[in-house]
């Protein structure tokens, strides 16, 4: 999705509220509990796009500054090694000073579509994903979902390919 960004085509917040809007809440997709999937749904498709999609709600939480300061730290302090779930969580709220268990507990523990995640991540996603009438911001929604059509499209093939 930073890809995307970096290209022009579509902001993360762009990305994450299209897929947000396009799955209904019935979808299997939002029963799988990403923040503790199991071995035999690890690398299930939810896990990486819901994954995204928490990551992009921590952003809009917390703002662009404290975000990029927790990736930073998390990428440095784990450099060719692992961490845990639990481990992000924890340095999230001390870089933020947020109590985020229940955007978390939302996002990643829930086995249902979450809630649009607060009133910050809500306006974040909000102004994200439309930038006002431009364009710039058409395109970038018309982009997300085109992305999101493709890889319902790929996971249709490899489903039926079982």
């Amino acid at each position: 999705w930073l890809w995307a960004e970096h290209e022009g085509l579509a902001t993360p917040a762009q990305m994450a509220q299209s897929v947000y809007d396009q799955i209904p809440a019935g979808d299997p997709f939002w029963s799988l509990r990403i923040g503790d999937p199991g071995v035999a749904q690890l690398f299930d498709g939810a896990v990486y796009i819901r994954g995204a999609m928490a990551l992009q709600a921590l952003r809009a939480e917390v703002g662009d500054q404290d975000f990029w300061r927790i990736i930073r730290t998390w990428a440095e302090s784990r450099s060719g090694g692992t961490g845990t779930t639990p481990q992000l969580i924890a340095l999230a709220e001390r870089v933020s000073g947020h109590d985020l268990a229940p955007l978390f507990d939302a996002w990643l523990y829930t086995g249902a579509k979450p809630a649009a995640a607060g009133a910050a991540t809500a306006a974040s996603w909000a102004a994200g994903a439309t930038f006002g009438t431009s364009a710039t911001s058409a395109h970038g929604a018309a982009y997300a979902r085109q992305w999101l059509a493709a890889l319902q499209r790929q996971a249709g093939l490899a489903q039926r390919g079982r």
